[in-house]
């Protein structure tokens, strides 16, 4: 059994608060390991009691910014995984999702004879809305069209021109829809908060080929009406639907057990690849700002591209860098937001990379996607940490990607007015819900102005990568990336350089324990800094000028501020062990100029 779903709901919808209870933040694969039934029966418990909570009239076309998706991928496939566990009764529970409307079993089942259309490669299963007007899941028959012709296309660029195989037929079955076409169903989704979604009833398929595929169909919503999703143009989000659920029909017939993240990255993707010119997906990024103050954040006040005309800036993944490449954030949509992963990998290395992705991840059963990922890019003279590290780049240089105009920019951390820097994953707010470690695949972004001297990097843990982003005072960018050996790295400002951002990365794809820090030194020597998984203790060179008279209001972290972020994470080091960091020195020197001055000024 497993369902994946495209899901649009109001931030305050019930679904999505339940499955912030019943899910982690990072990764829902980790949060179904215990209580199975109970979580799988709640989440489809509280998908359903939405019909109730669903105001139709308060739908309006500002949700297009705040748009969500919930998929219960990996939770349909711990199902299967441990389906001794699961009662009979949560079972019975479940039928409606993983049984086809036209079976007459369960609450989701038609109420009125279907009808069929059937075009080259797929048969629309309807009810009729001039026989039967009165039945909430009739559809009209120009609606019926134009889901098909969206079909069509949708496997015309899938199989003809990017060359992906088809997903199995289920003719030999006997719950087939009538025929070998694939199977769309079209209900009423809409009071549920869902666009579609793809499900299987049968389990396992007959191609030698693709022996860890499966059988599948889709449901689509059978309006998308503008009063259930805002869109005033309803065929966009039938179009961009439609390429998003069956490219998670052809990723079934590969592997269906993959990564979350993987699969709706990819479905993502091919929503661009399918209709080029519709960029819905834009709205899981977030909407470009022009960032006045330069601190690399979007405030208040700042001038932004209103997308959804609701007059508010909307954010999206780019503004969570630290969330791993496959978290799952089953109140927000940053697994939807990271296609920009796959963009990153075709348009570095071509389309063709995420086909052998998908290729070599059919090979075993079960999730393999870094490993399949892995082997494609060291087939291109490239690793996965690599790439990850050169895509956190891109990421923040948008300007990069074909579309980058309308990407914003990466959330940069933490800003620092001057070349004094004294900063670790301990002071960070973005850490502190992960005791301040830095988690696999993911990235923080540092920005210095006027940068001077040496930069120390030490990290421990994970596996580190640095990179440093660079404006000289001619406005030529610049990337340089920074070696790492024995955990450590150094960056040497360059002449002319008028600000940095460091690209801090965690290229490791297992590890969550990454602890670091970042300190500088204008006259060559930089800080020395031991870490522990636990505490970052930073020991100040001995040399450190007193160039800038302002540099106790521009220093980004005191040591007040890092002994609270330290409390708040649980791991306050001792004050009788503590060693003072570079930023306190720098204000205790401060503090004796001006005593010196003020004695020789009145004396």
């Amino acid at each position: 059994m497993m369902i994946t779903i495209k899901v649009a709901l109001r931030q305050t919808s019930k679904v999505l608060l339940t499955a912030a209870i019943l899910c982690s933040p990072l990764q829902l694969t980790h949060a179904v390991e215990q209580n199975t039934e109970t979580k799988i029966s709640r989440f489809f418990e509280h998908i359903e009691s939405s019909k109730e909570q669903h105001d139709h009239t308060k739908f309006h076309s500002t949700h297009k910014g705040t748009k969500h998706r919930c998929d219960v991928t990996a939770m349909s496939i711990k199902a299967r995984m441990h389906w001794q566990r699961v009662s009979p009764g949560t079972q019975s529970s479940l039928t409606s999702w993983v049984t086809r409307p036209t079976s007459g079993l369960g609450s989701g089942a038609y109420k009125n004879t279907a009808s069929m259309y059937d075009s080259t490669h797929f048969r629309i299963h309807y009810i009729n809305k001039t026989l039967f007007p009165n039945d909430e899941d009739a559809a009209l028959f120009m609606v019926v069209k134009n889901i098909s012709a969206s079909f069509e296309k949708a496997w015309e660029t899938t199989h003809t021109t990017l060359g992906y195989d088809v997903p199995p037929s289920d003719a030999a079955l006997i719950s087939n829809g009538g025929n070998g076409l694939y199977d769309v169903y079209l209900k009423n989704l809409g009071p549920l908060g869902l666009l579609g979604y793809t499900t299987s009833d049968h389990l396992g398929t007959s191609d030698p080929t693709r022996p860890n595929g499966t059988y599948s169909y889709i449901m689509m919503d059978n309006d998308f009406s503008y009063a259930e999703y805002g869109y005033l143009d309803p065929t966009i989000l039938l179009q961009v639907t439609a390429a998003h659920e069956y490219f998670h029909a052809v990723q079934f017939g590969y592997d269906p057990s993959e990564q979350v993240a993987l699969a709706e990255q990819s479905s993502t993707w091919m929503e661009d690849k399918v209709y080029p010119n519709l960029h819905d997906n834009f709205n899981y990024i977030g909407e470009v700002y022009v960032d006045g103050n330069g601190n690399g954040q979007f405030d208040a006040m700042e001038s932004f591209t209103d997308r959804n005309l609701d007059g508010q800036r909307n954010g999206g993944s780019q503004n969570t860098p630290e969330f791993s490449l496959d978290a799952f954030d089953p109140v927000g949509d940053i697994q939807y937001g990271r296609f920009l992963w796959a963009r990153y990998l075709t348009e570095r290395f071509g389309d063709q990379i995420l086909l052998d992705i998908w290729n070599q991840a059919a090979l075993v059963a079960g999730d393999n996607s870094f490993a399949a990922t892995q082997n494609a890019l060291l087939a291109r003279a490239s690793s996965l940490q690599q790439a990850y590290q050169d895509y956190a780049v891109w990421a923040y240089r948008v300007e990069n990607f074909l579309y980058g105009v309308n990407y914003p920019r990466v959330w940069v951390e933490k800003t620092f007015l001057s070349s004094i820097v004294n900063v670790s994953s301990s002071t960070l707010p973005s850490l502190q819900r992960t005791q301040a470690l830095q988690s696999h695949l993911s990235s923080l972004y540092i920005q210095v102005y006027q940068p001077a001297g040496d930069y120390l990097f030490v990290a421990s843990g994970g596996q580190s990568g640095l990179s440093a982003v660079t404006e000289d005072s001619a406005g030529v960018i610049r990337v340089q990336d920074v070696p790492i050996t024995a955990n450590q790295g150094t960056w040497v400002t360059p002449v002319n350089c008028v600000r940095v951002v460091f690209v801090i990365s965690n290229v490791s794809d297992i590890n969550d324990d990454m602890v670091w820090a970042l300190n500088s030194s204008q006259r060559g020597t930089a800080a020395v800094a031991t870490l522990s998984t636990k505490n970052v203790t930073v020991v100040a060179a001995p040399a450190v000028p007193i160039a800038v008279p302002t540099v106790a209001n521009t220093v980004a972290a005191t040591q007040q501020d890092i002994a609270a972020a330290k409390k708040s994470a649980g791991c306050l080091l001792p004050d009788k062990t503590s060693s003072w960091p570079v930023s306190y020195v720098v204000l205790l020197l401060m503090m004796g100029l001006v005593a010196f001055y003020r004695h020789f000024k009145f004396k």
